[in-house]
């Protein structure tokens, strides 16, 4: 038997890493499906190399929102940003028009810290299970900058490549 690494949305719809031991990698999906995930990307253990585990460290999405919503929400909050609007407006506009439940108590809870004096980063850290450490760093070095639409812009399209590649894969 061997081990296999995999990246799977699971029953509850949220993407998670995990490993699994199978005869092959086949034989891995249909464990993963029979198990009621959906598998993204199932690899040879060993195979994943430092880039790899960087990559998975980076965007491994945990009990917070999905990449799929963080995608959608840094889309939107660039758009908003380059067109003029402020920081304030372009939250409070994700927070009504979120589909999900979560996503609009945390965009709540970011647009309620930014409205007491903090910067957006430093909001994005109190969600750690969203927001992983690259992405905060991506932000703060936007807000510094003082441009924070074309590093949220750049966000968007890393996500967008990221979900697009784990579709590709599936």
């Amino acid at each position: 038997m061997a081990r296999f690494r995999y990246r799977a949305i699971g029953p509850d719809g949220v993407a998670q890493p995990g490993v699994v031991e199978a005869a092959d990698a086949k034989a891995a999906v249909l464990l993963l499906r029979e198990q009621g995930h959906l598998p993204i990307r199932v690899e040879p253990e060993e195979a994943a190399g430092a880039l790899g585990r960087l990559l998975s460290a980076e965007f491994a999405w945990r009990r917070g929102l999905g990449p799929e919503d963080v995608a959608e929400a840094t889309h939107e909050l660039a758009t908003m940003l380059a067109a003029g609007q402020d920081l304030d407006r372009a939250l409070r506009y994700i927070v009504e028009t979120a589909p999900r439940r979560a996503t609009r108590a945390c965009f709540a809870d970011i647009r309620q810290v930014v409205r007491n004096g903090a910067s957006l980063a430093s909001a994005l850290e109190r969600h750690t299970d969203s927001f992983p450490p690259l992405y905060i760093a991506v932000v703060r070095a936007g807000e510094a900058g003082g441009r924070i639409a074309e590093a949220l812009e750049r966000l968007a399209l890393l996500l967008e490549r990221e979900r697009a590649m784990a579709q590709a894969i599936q």
